[in-house]
């Protein structure tokens, strides 16, 4: 060990090599001449160390004081000093780590967050190897830390905006109706320092209150209609009038106004209303008020608006299966005649080639706010040579060949809008497409007619040619629920599970690893895994909750 004569025991011997390279390949740099790993450590924020588990002492290079700041006893015993200062967030997780480790005598890495005595909070990233005497006891622990003190901040003033998010997607996940979500989102936020926070719905010159926490008695001692002076309305009615969001850093400039006055007799010092918008959709204004100007800076804005803007897509999605519950349905097939299409576009490239082609899609997932995927089938031409002018296209990123589990397949991820997410967009249920050089059948689900209208005029607005070829009004015991539980996931969780079905992860023997689907979609394998989790969990509890 440092400074010892420690004898590694054979079995050892490779597990040492391994974290000799890990090492290495943190402070290597290529074409350049070795430098002595005393001489990098000592002019940088890392640190070699070693623990021995019998003593529990732990011995590190540089010292602590030089690393750390601290001195060593201000670190040790480890378990009862130096752990507690880790972030609660990120204490079970780094000690289950360790634990499990040390119990399997394996390697491990780690990052978590730690706030030591006079110094800013540090993050720490951790490589470690637990090594066993020649009888098999676990005996020492050697490893590698890093110090990112920048990481930290970010990751520190990101704390609060994480808390929203997590609550956000949590809500969609366990929310059953808009109400449950407002609701809980609501709470989260007057957790977060908000005095008053309240959701309302604009009807035509008054708000009519969904959901409220706080010092309501504001709201009780202020009318929120238009008939008092326009210039001088409150917040939230700007924000529902004009669909902007308003920001009012100090109520002391507002003291000529009615609501200005009474919102200083409450104790408010600062107010934001953000209006809660999706595809020109007004579902109501989120306002917050606080007793701090400090709370409203630049960043908090950013972040609140862009919460805003992510609970008017919730929302949407929310409404939008409420609307296809219905009792009765619409089912049409509707046609696009030489279709603004990009598959039309492939299909025309090579159909000289061979005969007939048609395409058909099976799914078509967004990705995120700029990527949209799909998966196709091809007839009448091979499947390389669709995938292999796909490539070319120029919404096209990425593509694909699934040639196992449900396959032949091609798996596209677009840069641009289809028809499919054109009619999703407008809350409309896609079924099924079929596509060929000169036209697009597209199979759609509405609960009125009035829905469908809205669908085809969605079409015409993206520039398609729209006619409809059959239009079937069924009883809601009819519907065929082709989606079911996956109606309930997030467009990042349903995109992972197809995407894992269609390449044959779910097979036996399975057919396709995680690493290599989460390749296709251009993720990390532990973010695959998790929204697999994730997704896999609601579609067993809503399926089990069912039968």
């Amino acid at each position: 060990m440092i400074g010892a004569k420690y004898r590694f025991p054979d079995a050892e011997k490779g597990n040492v090599r391994s974290l000799s390279k890990k090492l290495a390949a943190n402070f290597g740099a290529a074409g350049t001449e070795p430098v002595p790993l005393k001489t990098l450590l000592s002019q940088s924020d890392s640190y070699f160390w070693e623990w021995n588990l019998k003593t529990g002492e732990k011995r590190r290079f540089p010292s602590a004081k030089r690393v750390l700041g601290v001195e060593k006893a201000t670190l040790e015993p480890l378990c009862e000093k130096y752990i507690p200062r880790i972030h609660r967030n990120h204490r079970s997780a780094v000690k289950s780590t360790l634990e499990q480790s040390i119990a399997n005598c394996s390697g491990y890495e780690t990052e978590y967050a730690v706030s030591l005595p006079g110094t800013p909070t540090l993050w720490v990233e951790e490589y470690g190897r637990v090594l066993a005497d020649n009888d098999g006891t676990p005996s020492w622990v050697v490893g590698l830390s890093t110090l990112t003190r920048e990481k930290a901040a970010y990751e520190w003033d990101l704390q609060p905006e994480r808390k929203l998010n997590w609550t956000l997607w949590e809500a969609l996940l366990e929310s059953q109706t808009r109400a449950d979500l407002e609701k809980k989102v609501v709470q989260q936020l007057a957790e977060s320092s908000c005095e008053l926070v309240w959701i309302g719905d604009w009807l035509s010159n008054r708000f009519e209150r969904r959901a409220v926490v706080g010092k309501q008695m504001y709201l009780d001692s202020l009318s929120l209609g238009t008939h008092i002076d326009r210039a001088k309305d409150p917040p939230s009615v700007v924000a529902a009038r004009e669909g902007e969001p308003q920001f009012i850093p100090d109520f002391s400039s507002e003291s000529d106004s009615k609501w200005g006055k009474a919102a200083q007799e409450c104790g408010f010092a600062a107010g934001i209303a953000l209006p809660i918008i999706y595809n020109d959709i007004l579902y109501g204004v989120l306002s917050m008020y606080v007793d701090g100007t400090e709370s409203l800076g630049e960043a908090r804005r950013q972040q609140l608006s862009g919460l805003a803007d992510r609970l008017a897509v919730v929302i949407h999605n929310i409404e939008a299966q409420r609307t296809l519950a219905t009792n009765r349905s619409i089912r049409a097939k509707l046609q696009l005649v030489r279709p603004e299409y990009y598959l039309s576009d492939i299909i025309r490239q090579v159909e000289h080639e061979t005969s007939k082609i048609r395409i058909k899609v099976h799914e078509t997932l967004q990705c995120n706010n700029a990527q949209y995927i799909q998966y196709i089938s091809v007839d009448g031409a091979p499947t390389e040579r669709i995938a292999e002018i796909a490539a070319e296209h120029p919404i096209v990123e990425d593509v694909t060949i699934i040639s196992k589990g449900n396959g032949p397949r091609i798996q596209l991820i677009l840069t641009e809008e289809t028809p499919e997410t054109v009619l999703t967009s407008v809350g409309t249920g896609v079924r099924s497409t079929s596509v060929t050089a000169e036209r697009a059948d597209i199979l759609v689900e509405v609960p009125t007619k009035s829905e469908l209208t809205s669908s085809i005029t969605a079409l015409e607005e993206s520039d398609q040619d729209v006619s409809i070829l059959s239009c079937i009004e069924r009883d809601s015991e009819e519907i065929d629920h082709t989606d079911g539980p996956l109606e309930d996931l997030t467009d990042r969780q349903a995109t992972v599970l197809q995407a894992a079905y269609h390449q044959g992860y779910f097979q036996q023997p399975r057919e396709a690893s995680a690493t290599e689907v989460a390749a296709s979609l251009g993720i990390s394998h532990p973010t695959l895994l998790e929204h697999l989790r994730l997704a896999q969990d609601k579609v067993f509890r809503t399926h089990f909750a069912q039968s």
